[in-house]
């Protein structure tokens, strides 16, 4: 089956596609016109710098946004684009860091693995070894990403899919096990819980493509309940 995406955007409505064969695309937490009013929803880097573009997972008002704007939406699929945090120097925005407390993370510690300039090698051997610490603040960014997936599920009767990188910090698919670990530490996207409110992924595999994607990969995601599409450009097609 092939389907053609089209983005939606906040500052255009929330429109039906025009056909069955068109599927609405939503970049999830990048909305530089929702942010023009709610200034102190936006998410904040380890150095309290605030974006201009991202929307913290923790704002209920960007949730209600959504949900008001997507009810009306006429469409069997809604693809969520860019589920995920920019990487895992966001967010440390007031009430992140409270969600931290709460799972007593060292916050500190992690503010100074992150300002290092290969984080994720240390981040990765650290969750290798059982750090406690990292293991929990991963956890806690997974959980504000699936909470807000979650509420954002409530209002949508259509089947929601979500795209995946093919690549996260130079770490492919075809090292799965691997890749599952950057996807979550640095990205926040947890695929166990994620499955229980998706129904499909979408591989972004980029345009013009990567060499093909081995069979283990489709097995492995297929084993979470999930369908398997292929982004090509602004067409997907499922596997």
């Amino acid at each position: 089956m092939i389907r053609k995406v089209y983005y939606i955007k906040s500052e255009e409505g929330f429109t039906s596609p025009p056909t069955r064969d068109v599927i609405p695309a939503l970049v999830i937490n990048s909305d530089k016109y929702f942010l023009s009013t709610y200034r102190s929803e936006c998410m904040i880097k380890f150095d309290g710098q605030p974006s201009n573009i991202f929307v913290c997972f923790t704002s209920k008002s960007y949730l209600h946004y959504l949900k008001d704007r997507l009810r009306g939406l006429d469409t069997d699929m809604l693809l969520l684009d860019y589920l995920r945090y920019p990487n895992a120097r966001w967010c440390f925005c007031k009430r992140c860091k409270q969600v931290f407390k709460y799972y007593d993370v060292d916050l500190e510690k992690v503010v100074d693995l992150v300002s290092k300039e290969d984080y994720m090698v240390e981040l990765h051997y650290r969750f290798l070894r059982g750090d406690e610490d990292i293991f929990l603040w991963s956890r806690a960014r997974a959980l504000s990403l699936f909470n807000f997936v979650k509420e954002l599920a409530s209002s949508v009767s259509s089947s929601l899919l979500m795209t995946l990188p093919y690549k996260v910090q130079g770490i492919s698919m075809s090292s799965f096990k691997f890749w599952l670990d950057y996807l979550l530490i640095d990205y926040g996207v947890n695929l166990d819980l994620l499955s229980s409110v998706l129904d499909g992924v979408v591989i972004a595999i980029g345009y013009p493509p990567l060499q093909p994607l081995s069979q283990k990969v489709f097995i492995c995601l297929k084993s979470y309940g999930f369908s398997v599409w292929i982004l090509k450009g602004n067409v997907i097609n499922s596997a």
